[in-house]
């Protein structure tokens, strides 16, 4: 990535007020990175109750014990390795940075990485909402 792209990056996840796609060959320093892979079954993205309460995804617990450091990346990975109507199943944490009942850490930067960024690859909707580098 050339030096230009990677001040861009830098000033994306400094705002954070969009998700961010990636190239999957960009590399990104892992601390503080929580991995969703793109294959994920919606079992994976939405909680479950046990006994009376509602708890969250073990991927959203992971964020919320980083919730005091200056970052904190969630990382759907490979999102071109699914279809776009499966794709679709994220929309929901990119548009309104939360999954069910259950808000984004005000920190939590997310990062979608790709093979082929187009907007034959990618679903309509997704690809507007976020910041492509």
């Amino acid at each position: 990535m050339n030096q230009e792209k990677q001040e861009l990056l830098r000033e994306y996840i400094n705002a954070n007020v969009t998700p961010i796609l990636l190239d999957k060959s960009v590399l990104i320093d892992t601390t503080n990175l929580t991995v969703l892979p793109s294959t994920c079954n919606m079992d994976l993205l939405c909680g479950h109750y046990e006994d009376i309460d509602f708890v969250p995804p073990t991927w959203y617990l992971e964020l919320k014990k980083k919730e005091k450091d200056r970052y904190n990346f969630l990382m759907i990975e490979d999102l071109s390795f699914v279809s776009k109507q499966e794709q679709r199943k994220f929309i929901e944490i990119l548009k309104y940075r939360q999954i069910g009942i259950f808000k984004l850490p005000e920190n939590c930067v997310i990062l979608l990485t790709s093979d082929v960024i187009n907007k034959d690859a990618i679903d309509k909707e997704i690809y507007s909402l976020v910041a492509h580098i």
